[in-house]
This record gives structure tokens, C-alpha cells and sequence, in this order.
């Protein structure tokens, strides 16, 4: 593994909840669902806000800035947070 790839689960483990999803969450993340509670999707992208880095699968109910990471080429992804 590089640094990167070393530090990523690290400073970005929203991106590895799947790896711990019941049976049900699994089968909502395939249809497209965020299994996750909405708290919890604005406390994480709050942090990634602050860092630069584009949302985490926000969803309607997220924070309009939350939303605005996606398409500002201002923010960076997890992955190019980490090469900088």
C-alpha cells in the first residue's frame, strides 16, 4: 500500500461503512439509498466541508453547502485530497 492509500481509511472511513452493512443495508445501497442516518451524513460532510473535500454521498435532505461540493471545482475528492 502507498501513504496514501494508508491514511485514506483513516482520515475518510465514511468511504468503508459499506464493508460493515447488514444484509438490508447492502440491498438499499444497491438500489441507490444511503442506508446511513442523515445526522451522521451532515457530521461527516461537515468535517470533509472544512477539509476541502466534496460530500459524501449527501442526500436531498442535506446542507445546501454540503451539495454545492459537488459540482465546485474548489473542492477536491478524498483520493486528491491526499496526493496534494
Amino acid at each position: 500500500m502507498t501513504i496514501m492509500t494508508d491514511r485514506h481509511p483513516e482520515l475518510f472511513p465514511e468511504e468503508y461503512d459499506f464493508i460493515n452493512d447488514s444484509v438490508t443495508d447492502a440491498r438499499l445501497r444497491k438500489r441507490g439509498i444511503n442506508p446511513m442516518a442523515q445526522s451522521y451524513i451532515d457530521e461527516v460532510n461537515e468535517r470533509r466541508y472544512k477539509m476541502g473535500v466534496k460530500a459524501f454521498m449527501p442526500t436531498s435532505a442535506s446542507p445546501e453547502h454540503h451539495l454545492a461540493t459537488l459540482n465546485d471545482d474548489l473542492f477536491l475528492t478524498s483520493h486528491a485530497f491526499l496526493a496534494q
